[in-house]
This record gives structure tokens, C-alpha cells and sequence, in this order.
């Protein structure tokens, strides 16, 4: 029988309280985009099928008015008691409808019982389609996820003019298709009515039980092949298609290229993840062998850390990090309580050589094992893997820190001006979650952008670890600490350069860095005074701050400080 499919909202009981939904704000981090993308990704990379490329298609589309009409005509009363609270006003039912469609495939799809009401399967596993339509707030509990707050999906709703978004999905081991679409307006009321509306609707093939509408996704093949075809969605194998309709005008192709990739290249450089995004003409194609020729096509910021030029050099840095072995990286001693980072974490001598290769352009590579507490369970050790390069042309700091893949974006700047660089928690090599990163998750709070010392993120992180706050404060200064490091490194004179400008002749070895230089003997051979020859690599260390840098420095810090 075929499925008739509608919105409803629920109505609310005279003892309900009024609720107006909040979690919007706590995806307002870096504008409309950023957040979009990074949701997106980070869902289809968690539901990766095992040993499979994750793949993710974003379209940007245009649906004629009369061929979308019947999936809004019985929403449009509920939009017009709410205009005000539109972003972008009420459209007009003959305007066409312009989307993003958000496909993934080699992904698992949502999984779990439709039917059942909670978020746990019988069999014990996670109730994933429950746990996508009707909670707000909770996650799985799965930390291997790379989100974990339950409220991402609101990035989808935040993107459309009229705050709505649909779901197709088909599962692993499930021939049929599923389609329920939700809206996230405000508590209101319809013209000429006296019900009082929650915040939230579906559209779906609604149930009725005990006096009450549940929603039920459609399922009838017909009607799902009809929706497809007029939003142009090819879900054909398993995985998750979002339609965001009436998309929002700041959602365009090269915004979304772009956060693309400032936002999950090292996955994209690893051969992890392959991303297409198209809007009807040539599509942009993003994989690890060709990010380059996408960085040159689309547009990119004049200034600051997200240049082209800049974007280009932090994909070879990354792509050198990935490249590297284990034996690669100079490894330092575990860091553990009081989680203070000095000299005397690196092994002998070791320090001075990165310090010398810092200062001369050349990069390096640090492991750096950190211990933390779960609450009721042994300590365990975990590596953070950073790698930098000096740039006396970037006038910025570019270091971003990457965690499962993920990029907490608020972190970038840590390194201070000059510097280039990785920090990198989780690298998925195995299939267990590593501790540290369960704390760095469970810190981040529901936008993933900070590791955070206050508020909920925080007080969630407290709540599993021992020690959060110092472990917390440790990873958000890592980076900082290790430049500070190697700028002043043990054997902080330049003795090379100090014997260019006072000789010590009767100092033993004084011959060999005079020898270095490459000088003849002038004058009297007998008093072996010799002409050095200088090249501007023995200055390096001693460049000057630019007026840019000293400008930085009279209005805060040379590193400023996360806020």
C-alpha cells in the first residue's frame, strides 16, 4: 500500500514546559560553512565501512517550485507563524528551490530499528536511526566517534532559509530505502487555531498510537524515487543522502571546496577520504592526488594563514608527516604529572640538533607520549606526533592541531608567527581509541573547535579523567612550549658566530671554526689572523623581529594566548 507522507508537529500538553531549542548556538563556531562541512565529513568518516575509502558528494542544485511543491505545501503554515525567526524570510511557494545535497558512500547508512522507540537495540548495539531523528543532546556513547554531544546534525537546518533538512538512507545489508525530512522552527501557533505546536516536525508516513502521531519513515520504493528524482540524489548503495532545502545564499561551491580541505586534509593526503563537489558544472574533485589542482582552482583568502600559497605549503608538510616512519621521529621521554614540558624531556644533544635544523628552515619531527588517568581505570600513554618548520615569510601561525582526523580549528595560531607545523592525536591505525584522545574529545565541547578549560566541555572531560585540567592546559601549550625550546635551546650562544667577531686563538679547537669558514690567512701568517668568510645562514638566528612582530608584541604576546 502506498505510504502517504506529511509534516506534523506535536502538540504540547497543558503541563508541558516550554522549551525553545538552544543548541543551535553550539554550532555557531566559523560561520555557516565550516561547521556544515566538518559535520558532514565527521559523520560519514565515523560510519566508514571497515577497509573502505570514505567518499562524500556535495551538490549544490535547483529544484523547479512545481515539482517540490508537495514536500512543503503542509509545512508552510507552521513557516508562516514563524517568519520572524526565518533567517532569510518566508519563501514564496513559486520561488525554485535551491539545495545542497550532502551524499556518502562506503558508509554503513543509519542503522537500527525505525520501529523501536529507544536508542539501544535488543541485541545491545546502538539504535543509530533513533538516535539521529529524535535525540538532541546525546550521543551514542561509542567514543570512538569522532563527535560525541548529539546535536551536529543541526548544521543541516542552520543551512537552509526555512530550518529544515530531509534524510535518505539505505544500511549495510538492507536492500530498502528510508526518507523522513525534520524541521527545527520555534514553539508556536496556527492562524485561527488554539493547539500550541512544539519546536520540532516530521515529515514522514506517520503512525498513530495511544491518541498520538509517531513519526515512521517512508519506505514505499515509489515515493522515494520520485523525491530522489526531483532533488537529483543517487542513493543506489548504502549510506546517507541530507537534502537541505532552500539553501542559505553564504553556502557556495568554493566555501564549501574550501573548508574541505583547510578542514580534513590530512585524511584526504592519507588516501582516507575523497570528496566532490559540484554545482551543476565542472566538479571540483578532491582526493590525494588532486587537492594541488583544486587549491590552484578555487578562490582562497589574500592574507593570513588560509593563502593559496600558504595552503600549498602545509599540504607538503603534511604530506611529509605522512610519509614518515615511527623510528622517524625523535622520541621524548612520557610526560606525566605534573605534565610540565622542559628540556629535560629530550634525550642528550637531541634538543640542540632540532634546534639547529628549527632555525636553519629545516623540519622536524617530535613524538611526544602522554600519560593520562581514566577515572576507575589504569593510566595509559598515548603519542602526540608534532612536526614544524620555520618560515621567517609567514607572518602568522600556522599549526593546526588535528585529532582522529578532526580539525580543532581554535588552535591553529599556538605556534606564534614564523612557524608551520602539525600536532597530531589519533592517528587511525588501529581500531581502539586511544585515551588521550578521549579526553581531547570529551573536551571539545559539541563544535569540536577547542580543548576546552571551562564550561560544559570541560566539566565533561573532569568527569572521566583524573587530572583533565593539566592535561587540557599541556596539549593547548604543546606547540608553544616547543618553539619556545628551540629558540632557546641549551647551548643558547651561537658559537659559531661569536667566533667570527671574537676570535679565541688560544682555545682549543678554534682552528677547525676558523677552518670552517673557508677564509685565507691576511697580514702576518704568524699571527694566523684570518678573514672570515659570512653567509647570511650564520645570522639566522640572530634575525631581528620584523616591525609587524614588534607590533605584535607591544599590543599582547609574541604568542597570543586561545580564547
Amino acid at each position: 500500500m502506498k505510504q502517504t507522507a506529511t509534516w506534523r508537529f506535536r502538540t504540547m500538553e497543558d503541563d508541558q514546559k516550554h522549551v525553545e531549542p538552544t543548541h543551535r548556538e553550539h554550532l555557531a563556531t566559523g560561520g555557516l560553512v565550516e561547521p556544515l562541512v566538518r559535520e558532514a565529513i565527521q559523520n560519514s568518516l565515523d560510519a566508514t565501512l571497515d577497509g573502505q575509502v570514505t567518499k562524500v558528494m556535495f551538490t549544490l542544485g535547483q529544484a523547479s517550485a512545481v515539482n517540490a511543491r508537495p514536500y512543503f505545501d503542509s509545512l508552510r503554515p507552521h513557516l508562516a507563524a514563524i517568519t520572524r525567526s526565518l533567517p532569510d524570510g518566508f519563501p514564496d511557494q513559486n520561488e525554485a528551490v535551491r539545495f545542497l545535497a550532502i551524499e556518502d558512500y562506503n558508509t554503513r547508512g543509519l542503522e537500527g530499528d525505525p520501529t523501536l522507540r529507544k536508542s539501544v537495540n535488543p541485541d545491545g548495539s546502538k539504535n543509530h536511526f533513533f538516535r539521529f531523528w529524535h535525540l538532541v543532546g546525546q550521543s551514542s556513547g561509542d567514543f570512538k566517534r569522532r563527535g560525541s554531544w548529539g546535536v551536529g546534525k543541526v548544521v543541516f537546518s542552520n543551512a537552509s532559509r526555512i530550518r529544515t533538512f530531509f534524510g535518505l538512507t539505505r544500511r549495510a545489508g538492507d536492500d530498502h530505502a528510508m526518507l523522513m525530512g525534520e524541521a527545527g522552527l520555534t514553539i508556536h501557533m496556527l492562524e485561527g487555531q488554539d493547539e500550541v505546536f512544539d519546536w520540532y516536525g516530521h515529515f514522514a508516513a506517520h503512525e498513530r498510537r495511544n491518541d498520538r502521531y509517531i513519526p515512521m519513515p517512508v519506505g514505499d520504493g515509489e515515493a522515494i524515487s520520485a523525491f530522489a528524482r526531483v532533488f537529483g540524489l543517487t542513493r543506489a548503495a548504502p549510506g546517507l543522502s541530507i537534502l537541505v532545502p532552500y539553501v542559505r545564499d553564504d553556502v557556495k561551491l568554493d566555501a564549501i571546496a574550501r573548508a574541505v580541505i583547510e578542514q580534513y586534509f590530512v585524511p584526504i593526503l592519507a588516501g582516507k577520504l575523497e570528496v566532490v563537489v559540484r554545482n551543476g558544472g565542472q566538479p571540483i574533485t578532491i582526493t590525494s592526488a588532486t587537492v594541488d589542482e583544486a587549491v590552484r582552482h578555487i578562490q582562497w583568502s589574500s592574507k593570513g594563514a588560509s593563502t593559496r600559497d600558504e595552503i600549498q605549503k602545509l599540504l607538503e608538510l603534511a604530506r611529509w608527516q605522512i610519509s614518515l616512519q615511527l623510528d622517524d621521529y625523535v622520541a621524548l621521554a612520557p610526560v606525566d604529572r605534573p605534565y610540565s614540558f622542559d628540556q629535560e624531556c629530550f634525550p642528550h644533544g637531541s634538543l640542540q640538533r632540532l634546534s639547529d635544523d628549527f632555525a636553519t628552515g629545516k623540519r622536524i619531527a617530535v613524538r611526544v607520549p602522554i600519560r593520562v588517568r581514566p577515572k576507575g581505570r589504569d593510566c595509559a600513554t598515548e603519542d602526540v606526533r608534532v612536526v614544524l618548520e620555520h618560515d621567517e615569510h609567514l607572518r602568522t601561525s600556522n599549526a593546526p592541531h588535528l585529532r582522529s582526523g578532526i580539525n580543532i580549528s581554535k588552535m591553529r595560531e599556538q605556534g606564534g608567527p614564523g612557524v608551520r607545523g602539525l600536532l597530531i592525536v589519533g592517528i587511525d591505525e588501529t581500531d581502539t581509541q586511544g585515551e588521550l584522545d578521549k579526553l581531547l574529545q570529551a573536551s571539545e565541547g559539541p563544535a569540536h573547535v577547542n580543548w576546552e578549560q571551562r564550561g560544559e566541555g570541560y566539566d565533561k572531560a573532569r568527569s572521566l579523567f583524573d587530572d583533565a585540567h593539566k592535561v587540557l592546559g599541556l596539549m593547548r601549550r604543546l606547540v608553544r612550549e616547543l618553539v619556545e625550546l628551540l629558540v632557546t635551546a641549551p647551548d643558547a650562544q651561537d658559537m659559531r658566530t661569536l667566533s667570527v667577531f671574537f676570535p679565541d686563538h688560544e682555545t682549543e679547537g678554534a682552528e677547525a671554526v676558523w677552518a670552517q669558514t673557508g677564509a685565507g690567512v691576511t697580514g702576518d701568517a704568524s699571527r694566523r689572523h684570518r678573514r672570515p668568510a659570512l653567509s647570511a645562514a650564520w645570522f639566522a638566528p640572530l634575525r631581528l623581529p620584523s616591525a609587524s612582530d614588534r607590533r605584535k608584541v607591544q599590543r599582547s604576546s609574541f604568542f597570543p594566548k586561545i580564547r
